[in-house]
């Protein structure tokens, strides 16, 4: 059974990362859309509307999916029985999120020398996630070494 949760874990954590791409692709097309208008009244307010959806998805993604995968992440971790040091950082990733949560508050507030630290976060976050796809992935020849060594007794 463990083997199953690791696969999974491996999965939601590839899926975590795409969610985490999506967030600087849907940031970058509304940035792009309002940064690349027109000194004019009518260009920069279609810019506005046109950087609408892809804001929109921005927070929707980033305050639904992502916390949410991020939680059933952690959830597998214990249930796959990784070392705490995985699960550790598979909850680091949790708490890097309500950072970035709280300097998005920030941003809203017009604090923007600190909502910029937004940006980094994210970075971070970023990083984290890729390490939890590479560190314990479960599929192909590291799987079935990984697997092999939890099965293996432990020796003194």
């Amino acid at each position: 059974m463990t083997d199953f949760f690791r696969k999974a874990y491996s999965v939601v954590s590839v899926l975590l990362l795409v969610e985490i791409l999506a967030q600087f692709y849907f940031i970058a097309a509304a940035a792009f859309s309002i940064w690349l208008a027109e000194d004019n009244q009518k260009s920069i307010a279609a810019a506005f509307e046109n950087a609408g959806p892809f804001a929109g998805l921005h927070a929707m993604n980033g305050s639904i999916l992502v916390p949410a995968t991020i939680l059933v992440l952690i959830g597998l971790s214990f249930a796959a029985r990784y070392s705490w040091r995985t699960t550790g950082l598979t909850a680091l990733l949790a708490a890097a999120f309500i950072l970035q949560f709280a300097l998005a508050i920030a941003g809203f507030a017009g604090i923007t020398p600190v909502a910029g630290l937004h940006a980094v976060n994210a970075l971070v976050i970023l990083g984290l996630a890729a390490w939890t796809v590479r560190r314990n992935w479960a599929f192909g020849e590291r799987g079935a070494r990984a697997q092999a060594a939890v099965a293996e007794p432990v020796r003194s």
